[in-house]
C-alpha cells in the first residue's frame, strides 16, 4: 500500500524508515550528521531507514525529530509511526501467550448467588468481537467493569474469584489477576503494575520499556481486539485502577477494594455485606462438620452470633475447631462471648480478624491529611461511647472539632467501611442506649482530660438542638451511622490501655499534624499499635 508520503506498511501507516530518510534528505542531513546531532550511531540510523533495526524510544525518536526541526503535523505524523512499528498490530496475540491467572475457588464457598451474579452481569459478553456481532470495535471505548467493596473479611476476593471463573467463558484470550496491595503499607505503583501486566503477556522483561507512559502504550496495543479479563484485587484508590485499564470495549476488568470507590464511569457497583443467618450457618457447617454443629446447636448459634457473619472469623473459627476434634463447640463459644479477648479468639495463624480491621485502620491518614487525620482520632474516640449508634452531633460536642471535618472524618471512615452510614430516622439519632451512660460530664475537645466513659450524651446533645429533624442536614452527607460489634472492638482495643492508646490528647495530636503539614500517618502510627503485616492469601481475604 502506498500513500503520497511514501511507503506505508499492511496497517496504513507509513514506515518510520520511509519517513526518516525523507525528512533527512529534506533538510539536507547525512546520516552520520542527523546521528550525531540526536546522539544515536551513523548505522542506527541507516539501519533505522533500511527497516533493520527496532525503532528506538520514546526519547530518541523525539530527539530526531527536534534534529529534523518537525513540528505540526509532519512531527505527529513521524511519531505515530515511531508508536506503530514499536507496537505489534491491535489484536495480534503474542505467540503461545494465553494467561490464565484465576486463583482456585475456595472449595467450601458458601452463599453469595445475588453478588456473583450481579457482577457477571456487570462483566457480561464484551462488544461486536464477544458476541459475533460484524462491526470494528473502537479501540477507544472503555471495558465493562464490575467493583466489589466491603469491608475487611467479609470475602470480597473469594466472590470475585467465583464470579470470575464464571465469566470467563467470554473471554478466551485470557484472564490476568493482579494484586494492586491496596491495604499494605505501600501499594503497588502503576510502573510495576503495567511491568507485570507486560511480562504476563509474553513481553521479555528485558523489553519491557523503563517509563510509565511507554509501558502503557506498549500493554494497550497488546489488549487492543482481544479479550481479556482482568482481576484487579485489593484496590487502593479509584487512580490506580484507572490507571491499568485497557482501552478496549472487547475487555472487562473486576475489581475488589475495601474503599467505596467512585470515579470509574459506567462501573457496575456491587456492596458485600456480612453472610445472612442461614448462609453463616451453612457456611460453619462446611468448616467444621455438619454432625458436629447439629450435635451442639445452642453452641454453634452462640458462634453465629459473636461472628456477626463476618467470612474470616467463621473461617477462623472452622480453623480453630478443626485443630480441635475432641473440643467441644461450646468451649470456643464461652471464650467468644467476652470481648475483652474477642479478637485474640478470633486469630489462627494467617488467619486474623484484628490484623485485618488494623489495615483499614493505618490506610486511613493516607486518603486525605486532615479529614485521615481526625478520622483516626474520632474512631478511638467511639472507641469509647456506648453502643453501636453514632451521631455526628455528639462528636462534634465531645471532640471540639469543627463540623465540617468531623463529616469529613465520619465520611472518610464510611468510605474505609469502619462505620456504615444509616437513617438518622432509623438510628433515632442516638449514639447508643442512653440509660447505659454515666453521670453528666461537660463535653470537651478529645485532648480534654476525665475519663470519656463517662460522657452524658443527653447533655452533649442538649446543646445542639433536637435530634428529630435534619435540618439543613445534607443527604448526602449522613449524620447517623453504625459500628459493626467486631469493628467497635477494635476500636476500643485502639482507645483503651489494652491498645496502648490514649484517646485524651488524640485531637491535639490530629489538629497538631495537619496544622504543621508533617506526615499525618507517620505521627499516628508513633502512637498507634498497629503494625505491618504481610500479604494476605485467598483463605486470608475472608
Amino acid at each position: 500500500m502506498e500513500t503520497r508520503h511514501g511507503m506505508a506498511d499492511r496497517r496504513g501507516t507509513v514506515r518510520f524508515g520511509e519517513l526518516l530518510r525523507r525528512h533527512r534528505k529534506a533538510a539536507g542531513l547525512t546520516q552520520e550528521s542527523l546521528a550525531a546531532a540526536a546522539e544515536l550511531s551513523s548505522r542506527t540510523v541507516g539501519n533505522l531507514e533500511r527497516a533493520r533495526a527496532k525503532v528506538p524510544q520514546r526519547r530518541s525518536v523525539a530527539a530526531l525529530a527536534d534534529t529534523l526541526q518537525l513540528t505540526g503535523e509532519p512531527r505527529s505524523e513521524f511519531l505515530r509511526a515511531a508508536i506503530a512499528e514499536r507496537m505489534p498490530r491491535a489484536g495480534e496475540p503474542v505467540p503461545g501467550v494465553r494467561p490464565a491467572q484465576l486463583p482456585p475457588e475456595l472449595s467450601d464457598f458458601t452463599g453469595r448467588a445475588e453478588a456473583v451474579a450481579e457482577l457477571c452481569a456487570g462483566l457480561g459478553p464484551h462488544g461486536p468481537a464477544a458476541t459475533g456481532a460484524a462491526g470494528p470495535v473502537r479501540p477507544e471505548a472503555r471495558p465493562r467493569v464490575a467493583v466489589l467493596t466491603g469491608p475487611a473479611g467479609v470475602g470480597k476476593t473469594a466472590t470475585a474469584v467465583r464470579a470470575a471463573h464464571r465469566a470467563r467463558e467470554h473471554f478466551p484470550d485470557g484472564q490476568l489477576h493482579l494484586d494492586l496491595r491496596g491495604s499494605a503499607p505501600v501499594p503497588a505503583t502503576t510502573g510495576q503494575l503495567l511491568g507485570t501486566l507486560l511480562r504476563t503477556l509474553g513481553v521479555p522483561a528485558t523489553q519491557v520499556p523503563a517509563g510509565a507512559a511507554d509501558r502503557w502504550e506498549r500493554y494497550r496495543a497488546l489488549v487492543a481486539g482481544r479479550r481479556f479479563l482482568l482481576v484487579l484485587d485489593d484496590a487502593a484508590d479509584t487512580a490506580q485502577v484507572a490507571a491499568v485499564l485497557p482501552a478496549s470495549a472487547t475487555c472487562a476488568v473486576l475489581v475488589t477494594s475495601r474503599v467505596r470507590l467512585r470515579g470509574l464511569p459506567g462501573a457496575t457497583l456491587v456492596r458485600l455485606g456480612p453472610l445472612p443467618r442461614a448462609e453463616a450457618g451453612a457456611f460453619l457447617a462446611r468448616l467444621v462438620g455438619p454432625a458436629r454443629t447439629a450435635a451442639e446447636p445452642a453452641a454453634a448459634a452462640a458462634v453465629l452470633t459473636a461472628c456477626q457473619g463476618l467470612p474470616l472469623a467463621l473461617r477462623v473459627v472452622g480453623a480453630r475447631l478443626a485443630a480441635r476434634p475432641a473440643w467441644g463447640i461450646a468451649a470456643l463459644a464461652g471464650r467468644l462471648a467476652d470481648p475483652r479477648r474477642l479478637l485474640d479468639e478470633l486469630t489462627a495463624g494467617d488467619l486474623s480478624v484484628r490484623r485485618a480491621l488494623r489495615e483499614s485502620y493505618l490506610a486511613l491518614p493516607a486518603e486525605q491529611e486532615r479529614s485521615g487525620a481526625f478520622a483516626a482520632a474520632l474512631f478511638r474516640l467511639i472507641g469509647t461511647l456506648p453502643g453501636e449508634r453514632i451521631h455526628g452531633r455528639v462528636l462534634v460536642a465531645r471532640s471540639g472539632l469543627p463540623e465540617d471535618e468531623v463529616r469529613a472524618a465520619l465520611a472518610a471512615l464510611a468510605d474505609r467501611h469502619l462505620l456504615e452510614p444509616v437513617d438518622e430516622h432509623d438510628a433515632g439519632g442516638l449514639p447508643g442506649p442512653l440509660d447505659a451512660l454515666g453521670p453528666m460530664d461537660a463535653p470537651g475537645p478529645l485532648d480534654a482530660p476525665g475519663p470519656l466513659e463517662t460522657l452524658d450524651t443527653r447533655g452533649a446533645l442538649g446543646t445542639l438542638g433536637p435530634l428529630g429533624s435534619r435540618g439543613a442536614l445534607a443527604p448526602e452527607h449522613p449524620w447517623a451511622y453504625r459500628i459493626d460489634p467486631l469493628v467497635k472492638c477494635f476500636a476500643t482495643e485502639l482507645a483503651g490501655p489494652a491498645g496502648a492508646v490514649a484517646t485524651t490528647g488524640a485531637g491535639a495530636a490530629a489538629r497538631a499534624v495537619t496544622g504543621t503539614g508533617r506526615d499525618t500517618g507517620a505521627a499516628l502510627r508513633a502512637t498507634d499499635p498497629a503494625r505491618e503485616v504481610p500479604g494476605k492469601s485467598l483463605a486470608a481475604s475472608w
